[in-house]
């Protein structure tokens, strides 16, 4: 006897990604490689969710024969393994390290910066850059971006038998601050009790994450540079926005994940970029053994073909990334970092930015401090 049937959540009604058929009604545990009724630890997380998810309900026998007769069982993504998420803020010389993986066009699609699409332009843009500019937003040639579409094109990637590798910033995946936070609408919509993204935990579990930062007191100034005189007349960016700093978002996808242990807090993978550009080949090549990336020491220099391709990805967003596409390498830095005050810090901003932007940048510096205090203690060493 079979109970009526209940709504059943958006990734059972179509699936997240295209390519993969519905599925039987029922909650999938995306982070298995197996069916989730195997004798795994899994298998009480999932006979649990029966209850929750699934009008098969008689019987756990009912339940397989469901999957065996029914539908075949598929996971929500079937790429192993799974895509690379190097997550982020802004001015971390993630694209210094991202032109790294991008030499490894064999291997790897690239997809830089993805979620920004939808973030700042899409139909469901959750951005307060361009709210009041819906011709801005209609202008962009990805305005029709959605959080769904670019989840779907990984699956299109993973079609041509390529790994995925995605370096994005946290805080696309966040609404802005004081709004109530529930899943995009192309995604289902809804809320998740403690999920602070709009992106769906079970879409979260498909994704290899892993975290790149650099201190405030180089960042945030660096970007600064980017929304005035003369840089903005490439960026198109003319105002500064302390809320796309990016570090709270970074710290509080971080807890998150680990919470629900979609990151093994005892095998964190977290970079900082001094580090990075201190000693770039063990870093890369530490990087390349966590995410399970042949490392090459090639991938560290870049010919016309990879600066081609690399300007090709970052031509969405003009004027930000010049400083590396100007170089051919990643190479060690050979200049000992200067030691800095409060004091030296301040006079530098002024020279620079003006009184008015000293005193935002240092408090903004002041504030993200402990974020990133915080996960520097994860950070990798060599």
């Amino acid at each position: 006897m079979m109970m009526s049937m209940l709504p059943l959540p958006w990734h059972l009604k179509t699936g997240p990604f295209p390519g993969f058929p519905p599925v039987t009604p029922c909650l999938l545990l995306p982070d298995s490689s197996h069916h989730p009724l195997v004798l795994t630890a899994a298998t009480l997380r999932h006979i649990l969710s029966v209850v929750a998810h699934c009008y098969l309900l008689p019987s756990p026998l009912v339940h397989i024969r469901s999957h065996s007769f029914i539908a075949p069982w598929k996971p929500i993504v079937t790429m192993d393994p799974k895509p690379v998420f190097a997550v982020t803020h802004p001015r971390a010389c993630s694209t210094a390290f991202e032109r790294v993986f991008m030499t490894r066009r064999d291997v790897l699609d690239s997809q830089h910066e993805p979620f920004g699409d939808a973030f700042y332009y899409g139909p469901e843009f959750l951005s307060d850059r361009y709210r009041d500019d819906p011709a801005t937003r209609a202008a962009h040639p990805q305005s029709d971006q959605t959080y769904k579409s670019i989840l779907d094109h990984f699956a299109e990637v993973e079609k041509q038998g390529k790994r995925v590798f995605i370096k994005d910033m946290a805080y696309y995946l966040f609404p802005p601050e004081g709004q109530p936070t529930k899943i995009a609408e192309s995604l289902g919509g809804g809320e998740e009790p403690g999920n602070p993204t709009v992106i769906p935990l079970d879409v979260l579990r498909q994704f290899h994450f892993t975290f790149l930062i650099r201190h405030p007191r180089r960042s945030i100034p660096s970007y600064y540079r980017c929304v005035i005189p003369p840089l903005n007349e490439i960026t198109g960016w003319n105002d500064f926005m302390p809320s796309e700093t990016g570090y709270e978002e970074l710290v509080r996808l971080f807890d998150y994940l680990i919470e629900q242990d979609i990151v093994d807090k005892d095998h964190l993978t977290v970079l900082d970029a001094d580090d990075l550009l201190d000693s770039p080949e063990a870093m890369i090549k530490l990087y390349c053994e966590r995410t399970g990336i042949e490392f090459d020491p090639k991938m560290l220099v870049w010919d016309q073909e990879d600066k081609e391709h690399a300007a090709k990805l970052f031509a969405k967003w003009n004027g930000f990334h010049d400083d590396v596409l100007g170089t051919d390498r990643l190479m060690a830095r050979t200049h000992a970092q200067k030691t800095s005050t409060v004091e030296s810090e301040n006079k530098e901003w002024t020279d620079k930015y003006g009184p008015e932007a000293q005193k935002l940048i240092r408090e903004l510096v002041d504030a993200n401090i402990p974020h990133y205090d915080y996960l520097k203690q994860f950070c990798l060493k060599v």
